[in-house]
């Protein structure tokens, strides 16, 4: 399964706004994220560990924006991928979302960051991470992106895998390669995934002859 980066849709929790009452769900999901207001991360976290609860939150911000704060998205699938993600927070149409709703959403966010950073950390001392201590997925993934856009000014599309350790860039202009190659893998050095991931590179450009799709494993 492939997780579009930057475009993940979560369709199904959209809803339509024929005959919505958006005050009575305001209502519904303030009382649902009240409980962030009084709640303590870390203690809440050496509670969870000393019944070996284990989990990390998601918070979501409209409906297709979900991430997992202190740890990342992708970090939390390839370096934890047993441990189960739950979700907190609103899927908010902004034009419809009161003040109050959107401070608990951020609180959220922040107790998220702390909470799930003291599980992560409590996993890795267990030895339960899935990663080399130096790798970040989601610093390598945002820095590839980085590289291509603004850098390179270049039309491209990220993606990567729950499933398997790649990292696919789509590319939409006809350059080599072999011309971006050694600084795609830079950044992968310097995010500690040099010997975890696999790029897989296709030029989709309209004036590319070779539209395959390769692999590239870097070395250090």
């Amino acid at each position: 399964m492939r997780l579009a980066l930057l475009t993940i849709s979560f369709a199904a929790f959209i809803v339509s706004g024929c005959g919505r009452d958006s005050q009575v769900e305001d209502k519904a999901e303030i009382v649902r994220l009240s409980w962030v207001d009084t709640a303590a991360p870390q203690e809440m976290a050496n509670h969870d560990i000393a019944e070996k609860r284990y989990r990390l939150f998601r918070v979501c911000e409209y409906a297709s924006s979900c991430e997992i704060p202190g740890v990342g998205t992708m970090n939390a699938e390839r370096c934890y991928p047993s441990i189960a993600k739950e979700t907190i927070g609103a899927f908010l149409r902004p034009e419809e979302v009161s003040y109050e709703l959107w401070r608990l959403t951020d609180k959220a966010s922040k107790f998220s960051a702390q909470y799930n950073k003291f599980v992560a950390k409590s996993l890795a001392d267990r030895g339960q991470r899935k990663c080399s201590d130096s790798a970040d997925w989601d610093g390598a993934i945002s820095a590839l992106g980085g590289f291509l856009w603004r850098e390179k000014k270049y039309d491209a599309f990220l993606w990567t895998s729950a499933e398997k350790p790649v990292i696919g860039i789509s590319l939409k202009a006809d350059v080599p390669t072999e011309s971006i190659l050694p600084g795609l893998c830079k950044i992968l050095a310097s995010h500690g995934l040099t010997s975890d991931a696999t790029l897989s590179i296709v030029n989709d450009s309209p004036l590319s002859k070779d539209r395959a799709e390769h692999s590239y494993r870097c070395t250090d």
